[in-house]
């Protein structure tokens, strides 16, 4: 059973956040919750199996340096359970001064007996000029 460490969402997407940069497969799958999933890497299809999900981050993991990523919240709401917070994205190598790249990011997650998990998680390309303010219509 998972442990209880995401008491909030913003500490779900913490933990999150921390298992990407760690490179980390298994304080990944900490952050899943276990049903009624989904992840859209930028440019891939739709993954709704947890182990699946765990093996597309293991691919990115797989011989990579661990990357830098900033992080800015452009929304976030809670309701009825979900937190929904998009996030925009800016990942770099850690020894690099500026992102390669920038990504606009739908975290979902859901309050369930051990805190809040993460249910979806859908990242898409930003391109180069543009910010999160920008793509507001």
């Amino acid at each position: 059973m998972k442990q209880e460490n995401n008491s909030t969402p913003a500490a779900a997407e913490a933990a999150f956040y921390h298992a990407f940069e760690q490179c980390d497969a298994a304080a990944m799958r900490e952050v899943w919750a276990d049903e009624d999933l989904v992840c859209v890497h930028p440019g891939a299809n739709p993954i709704t199996d947890l182990e699946a999900i765990i093996r597309s981050w293991e691919r990115i993991f797989a011989g990579a340096a661990a990357p830098r990523i900033e992080t800015r919240i452009v929304q976030s709401f809670i309701q009825d359970g979900l937190a929904v917070r998009i996030v925009e994205e800016h990942i770099g190598s850690a020894s690099a001064a500026t992102a390669t790249a920038r990504v606009l990011a739908t975290n979902v997650y859901r309050h369930v007996e051990t805190g809040w998990r993460m249910v979806s998680h859908l990242g898409s390309l930003l391109p180069a000029a543009a910010s999160a303010r920008e793509t507001r219509h």
